[in-house]
Order: C-alpha cells, then sequence, then structure tokens
C-alpha cells in the first residue's frame, strides 16, 4: 500500500469515527450527554443564539416531532389509548424508539416496528398486553398496504366441483394474517373491528389487504380454526374437519373472494399418480388450474 493509499485510508476511517460520534450526539438520551459525545470541531451556525447546546436542543425537539408525526400515523388507536391515559406518553414514546431505533432509510413508510419490542419490554414495568397486541395489529395494517399486488387464480375454483374434497386444498393470500385474542388481557383487542364473521363470540382477529387499504374482521373460534387449518396446509376435506360443525364454509366462499382471503384452490399431489379413492389420473396434479 502506497503512503497516498494509507493517508486515504486513515482519512476515511477517521471520518467514519467522526460521523459515528455526531450520530451518538444526535440521539444521546439528555442534553447533557449530548454535548459530552460531540465530536471535536462540532459547531452551531453562528447566527444561532446559544450555540452549539441551543442547536442540539432543537435538533431534539423536530426530531421528536417527527417521530410522533410518522408513528402516529402508524398506530392512531394505540396514540389515542396512551394519550388518554396519559397525556404525552405517546410522544415520548416515539422518541425513544427514534433516539434507540433510528430511522436507516429516507423514506419513512418502513420506519417504525421497533416500538412494538419497546412496548414489550415494558410489560415488564406494569405496560398492558393490550397495548402491545394493538400496536402488532396496527402495523400490520400499516405493512399490509405496502404489499405487492396479490396474484389470485379466481378461474381454480372450478376444482371445487370436480374433485373431492380430499384431493384439494384452498390457499390464503399471501397478505392474509391472523391475531389471536386468547389470553383474557387480549380480549379488547377484539373490539376494534365494526365486522365480523362467525356467529359465534369472537376469537380473534383476520387482517387483510383489501384494494390499497388494510382491513381488519373479527371471527369467531370455528373459523379461526378454520383459517388455522388452511394456513398449515390441509385439504378442503381435513379443514372443514378441523373447523368443526359450526363453521359455515358457504358462506365463508363468498366473502373470502370478495374480500380478497383466498389465492387459489390447488390439487393436492398423490403419489403413483392415484387419488386417495383409488382413481388413477391420467396427469400428476400441481397447483392450480392449468399450472
Amino acid at each position: 500500500m502506497t503512503r497516498h493509499e494509507s493517508d486515504e485510508q486513515n482519512g476515511q476511517r477517521k471520518l467514519i469515527e467522526r460521523q459515528g460520534r455526531l450520530a451518538d450526539t444526535l440521539l444521546a438520551a439528555s442534553e447533557g450527554e449530548a454535548l459530552a459525545l460531540a465530536p471535536g470541531g462540532l459547531h452551531a451556525l453562528p447566527a444561532l443564539p446559544g450555540g452549539l447546546a441551543q442547536a442540539l436542543r432543537l435538533y431534539r425537539v423536530q426530531a421528536g416531532l417527527r417521530a410522533e408525526r410518522v408513528l402516529a400515523g402508524v398506530y392512531p388507536r394505540l396514540r389515542e389509548r396512551m394519550e388518554a391515559h396519559q397525556a404525552g406518553s405517546f410522544a415520548s414514546l416515539a422518541w425513544t424508539c427514534w433516539r434507540r431505533h433510528p430511522p436507516v432509510q429516507g423514506g419513512l413508510g418502513t420506519w417504525g416496528e421497533a416500538l412494538i419490542g419497546l412496548l414489550a419490554e415494558a410489560e415488564a414495568v406494569g405496560l398492558p398486553p393490550l397495548w402491545t397486541a394493538l400496536a402488532r395489529l396496527e402495523w400490520n395494517l400499516h405493512q399490509v398496504e405496502r404489499l405487492p399486488e396479490p396474484g389470485r387464480d379466481p378461474g381454480s375454483l372450478v376444482l371445487l366441483g370436480r374433485l373431492p374434497a380430499a384431493a384439494v386444498r384452498l390457499v390464503l393470500a399471501d397478505h392474509v394474517a391472523l391475531h389471536r385474542c386468547h389470553a383474557p388481557s387480549l380480549r379488547g383487542l377484539l373490539e376494534l373491528p365494526t365486522e365480523s364473521f362467525g356467529i359465534g363470540a369472537r376469537e380473534a382477529v383476520v387482517v387483510w389487504r383489501d384494494g390499497w387499504q388494510g382491513r381488519a374482521m373479527a371471527i369467531d373460534a370455528a373459523a379461526l380454526r378454520w383459517f388455522e387449518a388452511l394456513l398449515a396446509g390441509h385439504d378442503l376435506e381435513r379443514a372443514l374437519q378441523l373447523a368443526g360443525a359450526a363453521f359455515d364454509f358457504s358462506a365463508w366462499l363468498p366473502v373470502a373472494m370478495t374480500r380478497g382471503w383466498m389465492a387459489r384452490v390447488e390439487t393436492v399431489e398423490q403419489g403413483g399418480g392415484a387419488d386417495a379413492y383409488g382413481v388413477a389420473f391420467p396427469l400428476r396434479f400441481t397447483r392450480g388450474v392449468g399450472r
């Protein structure tokens, strides 16, 4: 390595170190800590009264406001509950999230998931578990809006009329997610959706993408067992058995197609080219129709 290359490498290393010190300064827990961490040569603009201390104070205020604004858009229900419990608590949490888990990209649309972890940690000191569950639900709704348009194959529905129930499975769209609320402390989450499916008591919440928006619906225990069976990859016959007699498949199917829950129907491959009923297929079935 030449001397020029060595000097250039050392210069880059020092620059990285100074940038790291600057980041630590801006994200310090207190004003005093920020001033102590400030790298040498860091000064405020001459026209700013108060010098470096005021400049860092202004940054903290602006960053805190931006963090609160961004996260309030992602977690509106959580913010409402926290602020009703203690004014300023959500703003404080937003600043902590910004300081401990700062954005790493210019766009802030993907920033904010770390807030869930902060809430989970705070459960040890008495924070309601419902707040963490609510944050997970709202983050899911936020993220599902940013997923690519899901692929669907409505033509594959013809398989339901052509093949036995044990020879087909229903595949849910990738964006469909379940939020179970078995614990008594999480039952409050079931009150949030304005719609529900099933005649039984609400037991879980299903989240999906409807157009360009995230949507949520409460479901009863039979529907929950049905969704779980589909997510586990069971064939139609087994899924219906697991869901139980209380589940109404004829009511679920049109809702699933209208809401975009279902991606396709696909055949279940059978070893040896024959189905479970001893009927030999001329072809080995693969996914969907014409796939």
